[in-house]
């Protein structure tokens, strides 16, 4: 975020995995425009509470960390809750979005994990429940 970040246009969300390699980033636009980028002028904590969480990813996009355990790679669809399995470690994504469907609350999520992860590169995670750690660290950035 230091030099900046583009827009979803501009840069649409790419769910390939490639690997250990990071990717690097380019100057331009995926149509070859010259890309114009924004940056935060500030970084909000949003954490706990649920409304502020809605009110945020409403704004945009919410940066999220979560507690990944063994059954994660396992997901392929549906509102994900922990099951079974050993903590693996973290693993940062944006909150993207929220929803509910036959009465579970969720909150979508954009994973980096490849387009053959889950819901197309998304993941629908529990809402209001703590799940996996998802509501304590949100991070939106102010433009």
């Amino acid at each position: 975020m230091n030099n900046g970040i583009p827009t979803a246009e501009c840069v649409p969300f790419d769910s390939q995995f490639d690997g250990y390699s990071s990717r690097w980033c380019s100057k331009s636009c995926k149509n070859g425009s010259q890309q114009i980028v924004y940056k935060p002028e500030k970084l909000k904590h949003v954490e706990g509470e649920e409304g502020q969480m809605m009110k945020a990813v409403v704004k945009g996009p919410l940066s999220a960390s979560f507690t990944q355990y063994e059954d994660l790679v396992y997901y392929s669809s549906g509102i994900y809750t922990h099951q079974y399995g050993e903590w693996v470690g973290s693993m940062g994504a944006e909150i993207v979005g929220y929803g509910e469907e036959n009465g579970i609350k969720f909150w979508k999520v954009k994973m980096s994990l490849g387009e053959q992860f889950g819901e197309k590169g998304f993941l629908r995670i529990a809402k209001g429940t703590g799940e996996c750690g998802i509501e304590s660290n949100g991070i939106l950035g102010v433009v």
